[in-house]
This record gives C-alpha cells, structure tokens and sequence, in this order.
C-alpha cells in the first residue's frame, strides 16, 4: 500500500510540474504576442 501511495505522490507532483511548466510558457507567449498588455497583468 505504501508503494502506491508514493507512485501516487510522484504522479502528482509530475503533473503539478508540467502544468506549472505549460502555464508559464503560456504566459510567455502571451506577453511575447501582445507587448501591448504587460502593464495590465502586473
């Protein structure tokens, strides 16, 4: 029980990285396609 637990725990913490990692490079584009809009997202 204690094996899945932590495939489980490593899952989630893999998940959480990659989409941390495609909300970034999201907001990247973003402010790489509209300049325009940085001084309304800080």
């Amino acid at each position: 029980m204690r094996g899945i637990q932590a495939n489980m725990l490593n899952l989630w913490t893999y998940v959480n990285l990659y989409s941390l990692n495609a909300l970034y490079l999201l907001m990247l584009h973003i402010s790489i396609v509209n300049p325009q809009n940085q001084g309304l997202q800080r």
